[in-house]
């Protein structure tokens, strides 16, 4: 097996990511997003995801196995409560998925958010997403009894949010 990391995304990977993203959106949300969106120029996700890159008040994180960019965390720190750190998007291909890459990229930007002051994380996850859902309750992370719901333009989808510590370990 292929060496697996975390590393810093740099600004070379920001089509690497826009891929994986349209993966997952293809995958896991086909029957929510409308397909223009599902059809998004990776180009244009590129663009979005380099300028984030650029932000000094946010991580992301590239998980790779071998040659292989297999994944991404992007994060930040709340700017109206330092305390809470907020994964914003946390994405693995669906053919990498259950060989501890989104462990690895949870718990590495756990660990840059508590650098950067924060002790809690938020994450909100979409109700459709069982896979999210039950990996996040494998870390500890608890439904907190926030709900959101967002007009995706096709579907009405709802999101809960996620709140836990940041103090994460990898395990083996």
């Amino acid at each position: 097996m292929a060496q697996a990391q975390v590393r810093p995304a740099v600004a070379g990977d920001g089509l690497a990511m826009a891929w994986i993203q349209l993966e997952v959106w293809r995958t896991a949300f086909s029957g929510l997003l409308p397909d223009d969106v599902l059809q998004t120029p990776a180009a244009q996700l590129a663009a979005s995801w380099t300028a984030a890159l650029h932000a000094t008040s946010q991580t992301v994180l590239m998980a790779t196995e071998g040659a292989e960019a297999v994944g991404f965390v992007h994060a930040a720190v709340d700017p109206d409560d330092r305390t809470t750190g907020r994964i914003l998007v946390l994405h693995v291909r669906p053919a990498w998925a259950r060989r501890g890459h989104g462990g690895r990229l949870l718990a590495t930007a756990a660990a840059a958010l508590r650098d950067a002051g924060a002790s809690v994380g938020e994450w909100w996850v979409p109700e459709t997403d069982t896979a999210t859902r039950r990996f996040v309750g494998v870390v500890g992370w608890e439904m907190s009894g926030g709900a959101r719901v967002l007009d995706t333009g096709r579907a009405m989808m709802t999101e809960r949010r996620w709140t836990g510590t940041l103090d994460l370990q990898l395990s083996g």
